[in-house]
């Protein structure tokens, strides 16, 4: 038994020696370093990130051999690109406000500066760079190519970031030729690849190559055959070659990937109309309506549909319809508004105050704003005064705790009828 553990602690004594040996070997920040290594392999946030970025950073301030010292640089600009990756994906979610979006777009450019500085030969930096630059508030469209050019000269090793590159520059191109070459090593480093195909073919069919075109995006139908995307710009492409059945079926298809878009009924509108089926066309663009009720370029189009049957009254009426809509933009969530005159301006009404009627300004609060004073309710005379409900602009200081359920008022006024009536505004 003493034995045994007498050779124990000979053992951990040892262990622990090489480890020091080891430490003395690496520098002094090799220690950080290994647990910068430890924590990236487990690392599943952008805070886990952060904290490896932060070792490493630590390990090289300390001093490394070296190697070492070239491996924490790599450990650095691989953990510095994924969080920048991880920001953009954030960015380009959602964001909850402006400011939100220019802290998190410089974040991870600041990220991506950063990692380039430790490795300045990562493809995918680059192209992340111009991605974020070629978002509001970036760089202009030359400093952006010189970036994607970086991106392809570096991407020998990393053929994704370099099609994705190619891509992208060739729609930053002006000449058609520029475009094409770009476009055809897309292809050749890709070729089996949907969406890179297709990259190709509608860039074909803006250059007017319809058939160069029809080629590409039926090759992309058959390597990805559920994208309803690509039946669609292949059925603008037949409908161009006046090719219609070939096109209604494509659309046919798209709309069974797609029930719920929109895109497939207003092209089966468009190919009707160009085939002089005019019925079929508005058939077409009143289920798409169904859909989206408030559509201006539907309500346009038929307009159109209905010019050209020699109907004007309903072709004037679709037009009248789409400049109400255009005008008159759905109230906010919280909000009375009148049918005869936009309500007081509320924290979330887009539309102006008007001072010549009494309004309601949010579900919770009035506010008096009337020259009929003698015609108000004697029950609601009452000078400025404040909301209760917080989202409004006349709101008191937050200290005040706000209704949980704010409760409209039992009475509604419209200046149209002079007093509460079937026009008075309701609650949206």
């Amino acid at each position: 038994m003493y034995h045994r553990f007498r050779w124990l602690s000979l053992v951990v004594g040892c262990s622990a020696a090489l480890a020091a040996a080891s430490a003395r070997a690496g520098g002094a920040g090799q220690e950080d370093l290994d647990k910068a290594t430890e924590a990236k392999l487990t690392a599943a946030s952008i805070d886990d990130l952060g904290e490896v970025i932060r070792l490493a950073e630590s390990a090289m301030a300390k001093g490394l051999d070296e190697s070492s010292a070239e491996f924490a640089k790599r450990l650095l600009a691989s953990t510095l690109l994924e969080r920048a990756q991880a920001n953009a994906k954030l960015l380009l979610s959602g964001t909850s406000s402006v400011e939100e979006f220019r802290k998190r777009r410089e974040a991870a450019l600041a990220d991506v500066e950063k990692s380039l500085q430790n490795d300045p030969k990562q493809a995918q930096a680059f192209l992340l760079s111009a991605q974020l630059n070629l978002l509001p508030g970036g760089k202009n469209a030359k400093e952006v190519l010189a970036l994607l050019d970086k991106a392809v000269e570096f991407g020998a090793d990393d053929a994704d970031a370099k099609v994705k590159a190619l891509i992208l520059r060739a729609a930053l191109r002006e000449k058609p030729e520029d475009k094409r070459a770009d476009l055809d090593e897309a292809v050749r480093l890709m070729p089996d690849n949907a969406a890179v195909v297709r990259a190709r073919g509608l860039a074909l069919a803006d250059m007017d190559k319809p058939e160069e075109a029809l080629a590409d995006l039926t090759r992309a139908a058959q390597l990805e055959p559920d994208s309803g995307p690509t039946q669609e710009a292949r059925a603008i492409v037949l409908a161009r070659l006046k090719r219609f059945d070939e096109a209604l079926a494509a659309l046919d298809k798209a709309r069974e990937l797609n029930p719920n878009s929109l895109a497939p009924l207003m092209q089966r509108a468009k190919v009707h109309s160009e085939q002089k089926k005019f019925d079929e066309a508005l058939d077409d663009v009143n289920k798409a309506l169904e859909m989206d009720p408030g559509n201006v370029v539907l309500l346009l189009f038929r307009a159109g549909v209905h010019q050209e049957k020699g109907d004007k009254q309903k072709a004037l009426a679709d037009t009248i319809s789409r400049a109400s809509a255009a005008a008159s933009p759905p109230p906010p969530s919280g909000c009375f508004r009148c049918p005869a005159r936009p309500s007081r301006r509320c924290w979330r009404c887009p539309r102006p105050p008007r001072r010549s009627h009494f309004s309601t300004a949010c579900a919770s609060g009035l506010t008096r704003r009337s020259r009929n004073w003698k015609n108000s309710p004697s029950s609601i005379r009452k000078t400025r005064s404040p909301c209760s409900n917080w989202a409004c602009s006349r709101a008191p200081p937050r200290s005040r705790p706000a209704p949980s359920k704010p409760t409209p008022p039992s009475w509604r006024w419209c200046p149209r009828s002079g007093g509460p009536g079937a026009d008075a505004p309701t609650p949206i």
